[in-house]
């Protein structure tokens, strides 16, 4: 097996396309994220104003490209933030081909004197990071890299560990997500002139990105990516080319940004013959509803954790779908697990469980590497 650096047309056109031919038996698979990994290979999204990057493939002995995976470590590395990432990882189930993969981004990572790795990570548009943790293959969508089974145990088996854990949880009714007490709380940070919160519209995209940039800074944990202005900026006209505009809201405290909610609803009918929309392959994947609406993101930032933002953004969702006839939602698809908390008591079921992974460069081995296999650059 050979392990090939990206750095041609043909190499990078290997890469897109390897996902779509290892799922490519079933029916939902995805090809909308293509020519968005086709801007990041081609080193030309916002990402590399702020990192680095370097993207491989494997090929096995016939020259069939069987895996890939790309390792990102950003500028602004400290003594306190010694990680790298690694990210869009895709491999057929043989742990060997695997190995091979993840020695190729630990080696390239160690030049930037990083001490872990931590993955998946993913600079492309709606993509959240993350592997579910299902037991059974369900289609996949851009949203997530969610794989077969196999592929967590590729990552534990080399050594990764479970750093991070978050799940998709469905509330079967979005018509009152509040509970008394934090309707109350809400309503009273309405009345606090210190406390502002704007709805986002199509045309705000520009003004707002750095606003929701500045949130995303505060709540940065370790050394954990961030999105450029450019990349919020393009994650915004997207929602905004849905059929139905997203809800969005910043909440400013003497006028700074300090949290900001994104929710978007998704529809589709069921048994429809699935096109490549986003939102469309969401609702295929994990609602059986018409129409459902999908928390995106809610970031508070540290200092106002504690307060009653939470309750007052998801107050603002509640009048804006009170005020809304169409389109009629069914459930709420929460990503977020801390929203949770703020939400009435109600029965919800969990659709999937996504982990995040990482691997400490001097732990040892739980594997011997393979002397027989070669990597090499094809320049």
């Amino acid at each position: 097996m050979y392990v090939i650096r990206v750095t041609d047309h043909d190499l990078a056109s290997e890469f897109i396309h390897l996902p779509a031919r290892l799922n490519q038996q079933h029916r939902l698979w995805s090809k909308s994220q293509q020519k968005h990994a086709k801007v990041l290979i081609n080193r030309k999204s916002p990402f590399f104003k702020q990192g680095e990057a370097e993207f491989w493939i494997l090929n096995n002995f016939r020259g069939e490209t069987i895996g890939r995976v790309a390792a990102f470590v950003e500028h602004s590395i400290s003594s306190l933030e010694k990680k790298g990432f690694i990210g869009l990882f895709e491999c057929i189930n043989h742990f060997k081909a695997a190995s091979l993969l993840f020695d190729t981004c630990r080696d390239w990572l160690k030049q930037f004197e990083v001490e872990m790795m931590e993955g998946p990570v993913s600079f492309l548009p709606f993509q959240i990071e993350g592997v579910a943790m299902e037991a059974e293959f369900r289609q996949p969508t851009p949203f997530f890299q969610s794989q077969t089974n196999y592929l967590t145990q590729l990552y534990e088996n080399y050594g990764f560990r479970i750093c991070k854990s978050e799940q998709l949880l469905n509330v079967p009714s979005v018509s009152s997500l509040l509970n008394e007490q934090k309707r109350m709380q809400a309503e009273k940070m309405f009345a606090e002139s210190e406390y502002a919160f704007l709805k986002i519209k199509k045309t705000d995209d520009e003004l707002i990105a750095e606003d929701i940039h500045k949130v995303y800074k505060s709540v940065r944990q370790g050394s954990t990516p961030i999105p450029s202005v450019a990349d919020i900026v393009q994650w915004l006209r997207l929602l905004f080319e849905q059929h139905f505009p997203p809800l969005i809201w910043i909440a400013y405290h003497q006028k700074t940004p300090v949290a900001f909610i994104v929710n978007a609803f998704i529809s589709a009918k069921p048994g429809q013959v699935q096109n490549e929309t986003v939102f469309q392959q969401l609702v295929a994947r994990f609602s059986n509803k018409n129409q459902s609406l999908l928390n995106l993101s809610l970031l508070v930032h540290p200092d106002y954790q504690s307060s009653s933002i939470p309750a007052a953004l998801l107050s603002k969702l509640e009048e804006a779908l009170a005020e809304q006839t169409s389109p009629s939602y069914e459930s709420f698809l929460l990503m977020n697990t801390g929203l949770e908390h703020f939400i009435k008591p109600s029965t919800s079921d969990l659709v999937d469980t996504f982990v995040k992974f990482e691997y400490q460069f001097d732990q040892e081995m739980l594997n011997s590497t393979f002397a027989d296999s070669k990597s090499f650059s094809r320049d």
